[in-house]
């Protein structure tokens, strides 16, 4: 579903509202993959006895993978795999959250010391202008290869959540509780 808001976003006629859709749609996207992953954590604990405690996540996440790897190590291989595809989408995800908002920035100068957001270089520039319709060109064309970036990345995400989800969802059936 991601993939299809963010291929319909970068289509609409007015540019700004294609950046602001395809900055929403991706910010919700690696907010889904975060609670993603923490849904699996937890799972995955359930399904080899260690509770989660006080004593933070990196403990907790140590003795899952730990118990993963006795007891399940084809889960535990197919969901570190997840993690590994998830990584920079996480990342993006703590940086929106905890420093600052994402957006779609653009340097105009070849050493690309200065970036700004796209939505202001826009707004600076007269849309009928030729320099500025070859800007907003150049624009799309960055906006389509993100969105087809993306989709590729969610898709691949979405085939290794769907492996991991089958592997535990055998192990919890076989396992006698």
């Amino acid at each position: 579903m991601t993939t299809q808001h963010l291929a319909s976003a970068a289509r609409r006629q007015e540019i700004t509202d294609a950046i602001r859709l395809c900055e929403y749609y991706y910010q919700d996207a690696i907010t889904r993959i975060y609670s993603l992953r923490e849904r699996a954590w937890d799972a995955l604990a359930a399904l080899v006895n260690v509770p989660r405690k006080k004593t933070g996540h990196e403990q907790f996440r140590r003795g899952v993978l730990a118990r993963l790897g006795a007891d399940y190590p084809e889960l535990k291989k197919s969901f570190e795999k997840l993690l590994t595809t998830i990584d920079i989408d996480l990342k993006n995800r703590n940086i929106t959250t905890h420093q600052t908002l994402l957006f779609f920035g653009i340097t105009l100068t070849h050493d690309f010391r200065d970036t700004y957001e796209v939505d202001s270089v826009l707004m600076w520039r007269d849309p009928e202008n030729p320099a500025s319709k070859e800007l907003q060109a150049m624009i799309r064309k960055a906006l389509n290869r993100f969105v087809s970036q993306e989709a590729k990345q969610f898709r691949e995400t979405t085939s290794q959540a769907l492996e991991v989800e089958r592997l535990c969802f055998d192990a919890i059936r076989k396992k006698s509780w």
